[in-house]
């Protein structure tokens, strides 16, 4: 056995997960919003998104920007 663990291993795709997020995903401009001033303006390395479930976190962080 000469392959090691990293050769194995092969990348999960979430394609299918995305997809079914983002389906019907619309409105929370707010967020986006919110998102590239942050971005653009702070230094802070970390946005914390938190919301009750079924809010859209996941389909928000799904989006690519």
């Amino acid at each position: 056995m000469t392959e090691t663990v990293a050769t194995q291993l092969k990348a999960i795709t979430f394609e299918r997960d995305i997809e079914r997020l983002t389906e019907g995903f619309t409105g929370r401009e707010w967020i986006f919003k919110e998102i590239d001033r942050w971005l653009q303006q702070s230094n802070e390395r970390f946005f914390i998104l938190t919301g009750e479930p079924g809010v859209g976190k996941s389909a928000i962080v799904s989006l690519k920007f």
